[in-house]
């Protein structure tokens, strides 16, 4: 079959792979949830962008005729080592497109860029949307009071103190923490100095609440 000739194939490596090695980068250098599906239109996308930029430089350096196929297979062929050094720049301009797109993704300049002309900032998630200040149209002083169930014999609740949700494991710190039987009756409660660290996505939340004042819980 035509479709199996060397050529073939190393051509469609070397379409499929940058996107790939872009997203694997990008996943090393930003903490968040993982979504294969999600990753997979990434990486399309970045081979979208990976070789625009390449195509672009190669014009400067070949002309237009650069596009021609028989011109492509003689730059490929041209000596024993073409086919490994036109991998390297495409490994090279993966590598350096997933750090670039790191950054671009991590800074707060984008978001402000799309809040300010109006557009919708989605949060990752609905605890980003309660607990981070720049997801919150009017950040205010408030605090939030979670209780998660506790496996099947209880509960536990306490005063959001730090919270880490836009990454993996999602995290919140929580203080003024007290352990509830399963008729939520108060069993045990840490000392105000105390906190604990829960990871979100092992646990059943069951309560969101707002609190003004938690000196007077």
């Amino acid at each position: 079959m035509n479709f199996l000739k060397p050529e073939i194939i190393y051509l469609i490596l070397v379409l499929v792979v940058p996107g790939l090695i872009s997203q694997s980068v990008f996943n090393a250098m930003v903490a968040r949830g993982k979504d294969r599906q999600l990753d997979l239109y990434l990486s399309i996308t970045h081979s979208a962008v990976i070789f625009t930029c390449v195509y672009s430089i190669a014009v400067l350096f070949f002309g237009p005729s650069i596009i021609n196929s028989n011109t492509l297979d003689t730059v490929i062929k041209s000596n024993r080592w073409a086919p490994v050094l036109i991998a390297l720049v495409m490994v090279v301009a993966s590598i350096i497109w997933g750090i670039i797109y790191s950054n671009i993704y991590r800074s707060s300049w984008l978001q402000n860029f799309l809040i300010r002309f109006g557009n919708a900032v989605e949060p990752p998630n609905v605890y980003a949307a309660l607990l981070c200040d720049k997801y919150q149209v009017n950040p205010s002083d408030v605090s939030f009071w979670l209780t998660y169930r506790n496996g099947v014999e209880g509960y536990i609740e306490g005063c959001v103190e730090m919270a880490s949700v836009e990454s993996s494991p999602r995290e919140v710190y929580l203080t003024r923490v007290a352990y509830l039987n399963v008729n939520r009756e108060r069993i045990f409660e840490l000392p105000e100095n105390q906190g604990i660290i829960l990871k979100i996505d092992d646990l059943e939340m069951i309560e969101v609440a707002v609190v003004n004042d938690v000196q007077n819980l």
